[in-house]
């Protein structure tokens, strides 16, 4: 889940290419200290408002401060794309439709599964049921997901396994997967930008 702070704006302190994911700012006093968050960048001086800077807005996700007034962060984020910026534009944090979504979704959808799939935004709980053969649930790349929690419960009873699959090479408390054996068990999976942890 992402984190807030009110009234959270600065201006990018250098230029940026396309992709960069360091971004130097000139003060992050009012930001949140935690991550994940959204922010958007655009030419204040032109547009005041951003909506109206349609060809030159974009949003990216701060995923840490690893030094200073440096932030790490996923560029093109929820549904824009990475582009150019000229040192002096606006960086302010905000809510994203992102947020919303992972607020909908967070409050109480629940999804069956009995065969393969890929967790996705369409539920943060998955009971599984593996009587007809092992599960495996795919989570998706860390990278854009900071935040996120899934809670996954095995619920038949059978001696078939739920397994839990980190994207690619993405670790589950160091190892590249997690397994529920026995029926009723269950865990919670939270992912910190690069990769996935069981509570």
């Amino acid at each position: 889940m992402s984190s807030y702070k009110n009234f959270a704006r600065t201006t990018i302190a250098e230029a940026l290419d396309d992709s960069e994911t360091g971004i130097d700012v000139t003060n992050i006093a009012t930001f949140p200290t935690t991550f994940p968050f959204y922010a958007v960048i655009w030419d204040h001086a032109t547009y005041p408002d951003p909506t109206n800077d349609t060809a030159g807005r974009e949003i990216v996700q701060v995923t840490a401060n690893p030094s200073g007034t440096t932030f790490t962060v996923v560029r093109g984020a929820d549904g824009t794309s990475g582009i150019v910026h000229t040192t002096g534009e606006a960086f302010a944090h905000v809510v994203t439709a992102a947020d919303m979504t992972y607020l909908q979704v967070a409050t109480g959808v629940v999804s069956s599964k009995s065969a393969d799939f890929n967790a996705d935004d369409a539920a943060r709980v998955y009971l599984c049921d593996a009587t007809g053969g092992n599960v495996t649930m795919t989570l998706p790349a860390a990278a854009t997901n900071a935040g996120r929690i899934y809670r996954v419960k095995k619920v038949d009873s059978s001696a078939n396994t739920i397994i839990i699959d980190g994207n690619d090479s993405e670790t589950i408390d160091g190892g590249l997967t997690a397994t529920l054996t026995v029926q009723y068990e269950a865990v919670d999976i939270a992912c910190d930008g690069s990769n996935w942890w069981v509570f």
